[in-house]
């Protein structure tokens, strides 16, 4: 009676049922929930009289019997609160070890989980002190004592078909399986700061090591089971911690092994999902993540085998913690970017200087740290390729599947751009390119790019006294509704021009790598180039005839910077079938920006603007003018402006390809090689006074003069044929400006247009 009123007082007679007779269970049934009072009155307690009527049948052999199947419950009552008090290592190992080994029947394990005891010993399992800590940290022995304890009480799956509704309850918090990604921020580690000198005194007197890590003040935080795998994947030591994330897999694959159905994994509750991805985060501050390529190899292994049987919400938990960034980071690696010192941190360091894809990454994802990687001499970079075959293994039917990995990827941003440069992940990418959804997945990247360079073009120049960047942009603070209208209708038509520009170069930038890729068949890089051309926006020659027609007005270091871009958006256009010879000379112009011969003029030199407001030709008739006055002013004796008037003649007022050519030295020179006069320019302006202004304006109508026709006028360009004596001249209109037909470089004349319209393919 004494021993059972002393379970009943913690309400844990409840689990002695199964170990005891049918009359002694049957007994106990029914004074679940009586009083502690020796005498309960006219109700049913545990009286001596009515234990005494119990077991008046009952020999005293048999009373023994029933009471020493009591001993193991009140043996581990007593362990348990023994280990309350902690002690030295070796003390607390010896306690984990007993409640270890009692913990083995499932009335016990009950029981122990209804104590807390998974609480205590996840308690156990950290190793950071405080200075107002009394007690030395956990030896490894003790950690791994811990976690022995904490998966024999878990091995009982008793969340699942526990009678306990206290057990069940116990369980269920340590699980945490109502936890809510959807509710509550992703998890981001805090970073662990090292002990401060006041604290060194306190520890040194307990034998702590100077290294250790301080515990950040805050409130305690609940003792979980990611709170438990939080101290595990920790651990200061990497043997440590690399032993500690070995045991948590063998134990998660025992269910693997299961002959019946998998089930799933306990750790696919709660933040042990985030928390992993967040070791995985190479973009975060040095402390918070793992550094030894080995471990994290270990770390994927284990969140692949738990994300295995999770369904979807291990999706959604991968999806808080923003999973698909986290792997593009180990995808990353050191691959590219800028490394960093030790002591710097992300956010901290300086803009990156500009590239020829400047905007396509943000600056984090342009660092890391070298320390990250010394083990890649040795070990390799095998965390790179299980990431790769973790994305593959997610898009299997097995696991997510094609669909639901593109949803993924439409919720993450950056990760195009990191797939097309590893060349592991080519399966991948000709998986994501051949999706019906690719095409989204592409207008999201390209928004979020867009959204991110609108913004910073447009904050400073609506709020210039905004004293913090980080507010959101906001047109709130214009007084009036009108004003308010005018600036978002403004901010809407930049993004959709930016939605498209950064469209067409995520697309460029990603056949520009697979060009470039390592190790990969050229029959692949083939094949994933013509999927890439197939999502090309009908823009891309307008655009790549824009950047061809406007002024140079910076030097050749910065002009360079578009031109890769350029020159990779007309490669990949020629990918989609027969292109006009246009498009072929285009590319080759292109790619020869470059190289300048010493004794050639260089159309791609930069001209100043106000040379360049001299010679208009926004109309047909501004451009015949400025024809003929810069054939007049080159006549001039000095020879830098005649260089600039060639530059500005075939760069500009002419359709000349070729990005060099050869310097005249006389107006009549330059007049034969255009087969031009003055009297001719005098009768080609006449011949367009007779046509009414407005027929030569886009967008072009339908005009009759027996000297002049349009012979295109839709597309991105329009052509126009005129006929003077028994010449034929052709203008071009493209981007809101014209230009003179100059490129038949194989004929007495530059301006001899027998083949335009098959040129540009118009025909």
């Amino acid at each position: 009676r004494e021993d059972l009123l002393r379970l009943q007082s913690r309400e844990l007679h409840q689990y002695l049922l199964n170990s005891q007779p049918k009359a002694v269970s049957r007994w106990l049934q029914l004074r679940d929930g009586a009083t502690t009072s020796p005498t309960n009155g006219p109700g049913l307690g545990f009286s001596l009289h009515e234990v005494e009527t119990l077991f008046a049948a009952n020999t005293a052999e048999e009373i023994n019997s029933y009471q020493q199947q009591m001993e193991p419950f009140l043996q581990a009552l007593d362990v348990r609160r023994q280990l309350e008090f902690g002690g030295s290592n070796d003390q607390v190992k010896a306690l984990l070890q007993q409640l270890s080994d009692l913990a083995v029947t499932r009335d016990i394990a009950c029981l122990l989980i209804h104590e807390d005891s998974l609480g205590t010993a996840c308690g156990f399992t950290k190793t950071a002190i405080t200075a107002s800590s009394p007690s030395p940290p956990m030896s490894s022995e003790v950690i791994l004592e811990a976690s022995k304890l904490i998966m024999t009480l878990l091995s009982h799956n008793l969340h699942l078909n526990c009678e306990h509704p206290k057990c069940t309850a116990m369980l269920c918090s340590f699980l945490e399986t109502d936890y809510d990604p959807d509710a509550v921020e992703a998890l981001v580690l805090p970073p662990l700061p090292r002990i401060s000198s006041r604290d060194r005194a306190s520890i040194a007197s307990i034998g702590g090591r100077a290294s250790l890590l301080v515990a950040a003040a805050g409130p305690p935080k609940p003792q979980t089971i990611s709170t438990w795998v939080e101290n595990l994947v920790t651990t200061e030591y990497d043997l440590d911690r690399g032993d500690f994330v070995d045991k948590l897999i063998k134990y998660d694959e025992q269910r693997l092994r299961q002959t019946q159905e998998v089930s799933e994994s306990l750790f696919s509750h709660g933040r042990t999902i985030p928390l992993l991805l967040g070791r995985l985060n190479l973009s975060s501050p040095l402390s918070n993540h793992e550094r030894r390529t080995p471990l994290r190899t270990h770390l994927l292994k284990f969140l692949l085998n738990i994300l295995s049987s999770s369904g979807d919400r291990g999706r959604r938990l991968f999806r808080s913690a923003k999973g698909m960034q986290v792997l593009s980071t180990v995808l990353r690696g050191d691959s590219w970017g800028e490394p960093l010192d030790e002591a710097s941190n992300f956010e901290e360091t300086a803009e990156l200087p500009p590239s020829e894809w400047q905007g396509l990454y943000e600056a984090q994802d342009l660092r890391y740290y070298p320390c990250d990687f010394v083990d890649d001499k040795f070990y390799g970079p095998k965390d790179r390729v299980l990431a790769a075959a973790f994305l593959e293994y997610l898009c299997s039917e097995e696991l997510w599947g094609e669909d639901r990995l593109m949803e993924e990827l439409l919720a993450s941003k950056g990760l195009l751009q990191v797939l097309c440069r590893v060349s592991s992940c080519q399966n991948l990418l000709r998986v994501i390119l051949r999706h019906r959804r690719f095409g989204e997945a592409l207008e999201c990247s390209a928004t979020t790019l867009a959204e991110r360079f609108v913004e910073g073009q447009l904050r400073p120049l609506l709020s210039p006294s905004l004293p913090r960047l980080s507010v959101p942009f906001s047109f709130g603070g214009f007084s009036t509704p009108e004003h308010r209208e005018a600036l978002q209708a403004f901010h809407r038509a930049y993004m959709e021009a930016e939605t498209k520009n950064s469209r067409m170069r995520i697309l460029s930038f990603m056949y520009h790598h697979l060009q470039s890729a390592q190790g990969v068949d050229q029959e692949d890089v083939d094949e994933l180039s013509r999927l890439l051309a197939a999502h090309l926006p009908p823009e891309v020659l307008p655009v790549a005839m824009a950047v061809f027609l406007a002024p140079c007005e910076e030097s050749d270091a910065a002009a360079r910077t578009e031109c890769l871009y350029l020159l990779r958006l007309v490669q990949l256009y020629q990918l989609r079938g027969t292109v006009p010879k246009f498009v072929v000379e285009l590319e080759g112009r292109l790619r020869s920006l470059s190289e300048a011969g010493s004794e050639a003029l260089c159309l791609t030199a930069p001209l100043s603007p106000s040379l360049v407001k001299r010679f208009p030709r926004s109309t047909l008739c501004e451009l015949v003018q400025s024809l003929a006055g810069l054939l007049r002013e080159f006549t001039e004796p000095v020879k830098a402006t005649r260089q600039e008037l060639q530059i500005l003649a075939f760069s500009r007022l002419c359709f000349y390809l070729p990005p060099q050519k050869t310097s005249q030295d006389s107006s009549a020179a330059l007049w034969a090689e255009l087969g031009l006069s003055d009297r001719k320019l005098r009768k080609v302006q006449e011949t367009l006074l007779q046509i009414p202004a407005q027929m030569l304006e886009a967008p072009f109508t339908d005009f009759s003069h027996p000297n002049c026709c349009m012979l295109h006028r839709e597309g991105y360009l329009s052509l126009l044929q005129l006929t003077l004596d028994e010449q034929m001249l052709a203008f071009i209109y493209c981007g809101g400006a014209w230009m003179l037909w100059a490129n038949s470089l194989n004929t007495s004349a530059l301006t001899e247009c027998s083949k335009v319209p098959a040129y540009f393919g118009v025909a």
